[in-house]
Formats: C-alpha cells, structure tokens, sequence
C-alpha cells in the first residue's frame, strides 16, 4: 500500500464523511475503498463488531471509531491541530461533537429514508460497494432487504415517522436556521480555527444533506452559508481567519448553545434514569455490556415532545468530554463553569452522564 493509510467507507455514510474531510484538513497520505462485504466480514472478525468507517495503517494496523481514530491522528500528526488553545473554547467544541453525533443519527435517518427520490444513489453506491463483482439484480437485491432494511428500521427506533415528522422537521429547519446564521459571520463554529465539533456536524452534514437529493435541494442550496462552510470543511481547506480571542464564544453560538440546554440535557437525564432502570431490572454488575438501544423515552423538542429509543453510546463521548474538563486546572474548571452558569447553561459536570461506562465496540461496559 503506498498510501499511509486507507479509509474504508462509503461516500454517502455519515461517519466516513466525518474521517474523509478530517484526514483532508491534515493533508494526510490517505485513499479510500469503498467497504465491501468482504471488508465488513473481515473487520467484523477482527474487531468483533462491524462499523464503518475503517482507517487501515500502511503497517496494517486498523482503526475503529469516529472520534478514536481523530484522537489517535491527532497525536500521530500533531500539525494543524484540531485543539483550540483556550480551555472555554475546547469545553463548548467538546460537548458540540457529543450532541452533534447524538442528533445526527435521526436528522440522516429522516432526510434520507423518508424521501423516495434519496434512494437510487443510494442502492447503487451501496450495492457497488458490497458486492463489486456481482451482477446488478443481485447488488439491487442485498441492498433492498439487508442495508435499505436496517436503515429503515433505525428510522422507526429513532421516532422518525407517523405525526412525529411535522415536528421533527421544524426543529431540523430551526437548527439549520442558527447554523446558516452562524456561518454568515464565522468559518467554523468557534470561529476562524476547525475543531472536533465541526467534523462531527460535517458527517451529517455532507453526507446526507449535501449527497441526497431532497436535502440538498430543500434544506441545503437555500442557506448559502451553511452550503459553504459544508464544501470548506470537507475539501480541507486550512483557516484564513485567525482564531477567536481567549475566553470569547460567538455571540451566534449562543442560541445553539440553548438548543443543548434546553433539549439535549433534557434528553441526558431521561437516558440515565431508563439506563439505571435497566441496570437495576437486569441486575448489571461492573464488567457487563450495557446494550446499544434501549427502552423509548420522551424529551422535549421546541414545543412539543419527541418520542425515540435510548442510544447508550452518548453516555461514553460525554463522559470522555467530562474527563477532558477534569484535567484541566482549578482556575479554568472555574472560569468555564462561571461562564455556563451566567449563560443559563448546565455545568460540564453536572449534565446528567449515566452510570461510568467504558467503551466496547460499538457498545458500552459498565465501569469497576
């Protein structure tokens, strides 16, 4: 392989759109494959879980993990770094790419699965991806009633159908709405410099509604700015803006900021309170795997409730969000929290994060 590395995904998946424009603003030595059949089989056996993406070392080591496999490049490839040098600033990108990963899962799921014009690209990348050699019938056939399927029924669990649309759609275009503000005045979300918050929202971002059709053409091409920052973000173009001063956070920021305050921590305690549930219900002890969904809850969204299933991952990225906070110094940990309390926002450290949990593959453990 003359590469350094190779990324296996496909260009319509979320999370390979996060690691592609991320290894583009490094300027790192990469190629992608499109994952096929045989590359899930094979990374399942080694891994013990098939995801996608997949980073595959000239040395043939592999990587798993949106944010594991920035982390591991970031001390790999230490230029254009994606950490921001004022601690404020590394809390609000922290916390950023939990919700953005967390609320990305139903936006992609709804802008693609419930629009018939999304699928045809769908079905080819897909079924040219996993089975290249085969004839068209068969990629048609596998697409429809193993990938198409699964997505549609991640669609139900994550409450995108029936009355619940209408409602869903006014708080995607009310957040779409911020960003396109937002992105009027700043290149990336804290400003002239990228962090990890703005490859989480790339993700979605590029690969479903900027790729799809019905997005693109309804949510994407009317908000120019968002648009833009969509095409600088994933062709890895570096900053041209210096970065925010210390302590600062745009004043555009503020109201997605009270969009995580006032529904994602919601959220976070009703997913604890169902984890804890479980936990006593089942009788878990430190060690055990703690499924990847669990039982609907209710949260508020705007003005009204939402209705899905519990995604236990959450509770790893936040706490790994907490324990980065926890590193920091005494007057720091201080100053941040001041500034959350005097913008009516819920301290790192006091959003409700679940009992401790250690990563597990596309699961999670109880911690000991």
């Amino acid at each position: 392989m003359d590469a350094d590395y190779k990324l296996y995904g496909w260009q319509i998946s979320l999370f390979t759109g996060k690691v592609r424009a991320y290894l583009n603003y490094k300027g790192l030595n990469y190629v992608q494959k499109p994952m096929s059949l045989f590359d899930i089989k094979r990374f399942e056996k080694k891994h013990n879980f098939a995801a996608m993406p997949v980073i595959e070392t000239k040395q043939g080591q592999t990587l798993t993990d949106t944010s594991l496999i920035i982390e591991e490049l970031e001390r790999r490839h230490p230029k254009h770094s994606l950490s921001l040098d004022c601690p404020l600033q590394q809390t609000v990108s922290n916390l950023l790419e939990v919700w953005f990963d967390e609320i990305g899962h139903v936006i992609a799921l709804h802008t693609r699965w419930n629009f018939p014009e999304n699928y045809p690209s769908f079905r080819k990348e897909g079924g040219d991806s996993l089975l290249p050699y085969a004839p068209r019938f068969i990629k048609n056939l596998v697409v429809d009633k193993v990938a198409a399927a699964r997505m549609r029924a991640a669609m139900v669990r994550m409450g995108a159908v029936g009355e619940q649309i209408p409602l869903l759609e006014r708080w995607i275009n009310q957040l779409l709405d911020l960003l396109e503000a937002h992105f009027s005045a700043h290149d990336y979300l804290l400003g002239g410099q990228p962090s990890v918050a703005d490859y989480s929202l790339i993700g979605l971002c590029y690969a479903h509604l900027y790729l799809d059709r019905w997005p693109r053409r309804e949510l994407i091409d009317p908000r120019p700015n968002l648009k833009a920052y969509i095409e600088r973000v994933h062709s890895g173009q570096k900053q041209v803006n210096p970065p925010l001063s210390q302590g600062q956070i745009p004043n555009t920021l503020l109201p997605l900021l009270n969009m995580f305050q006032s529904e994602f921590v919601p959220l976070l305690e009703s997913m604890q309170q169902s984890v804890q549930g479980y936990i006593a219900k089942e009788g878990k002890q430190a060690g055990d795997t703690i499924p990847r969904l669990l039982e609907e809850i209710t949260f508020p969204m705007l003005d009204g409730h939402y209705k899905r299933l519990v995604f236990t991952y959450t509770f790893w990225m936040l706490q790994r969000s907490q324990k980065q906070f926890r590193t920091l110094d005494a007057i720091a940990q201080q100053h941040i929290n001041e500034w959350f309390m005097a913008h009516k926002l819920t301290p790192i450290l006091e959003i409700s994060s679940g009992p401790a949990v250690t990563h597990n593959g596309l699961t999670v453990k109880l911690a000991g």
